[in-house]
């Protein structure tokens, strides 16, 4: 498993070599991440909490 410096890197060296814009390549990386980070959680504590609501008897 790659360490998030290690992805980030293996990430600019594929960019630089496809000939990408190295800055494009490393802001989406991190749009990414903070996407995963800020969206994901509150997505799926809805989906657990409507689990949760549904084995629930009424």
């Amino acid at each position: 498993m790659f360490s998030k410096k290690e992805t980030y890197t293996c990430s600019s060296i594929i960019g630089k070599e496809a000939g990408a814009d190295l800055s494009v390549v490393i802001c989406y990386r991190l749009l990414r991440t903070l996407f995963i980070f800020l969206a994901v959680p509150p997505l799926l504590k809805a989906i657990f909490r409507s689990m949760l609501r549904k084995r629930s008897p009424a």
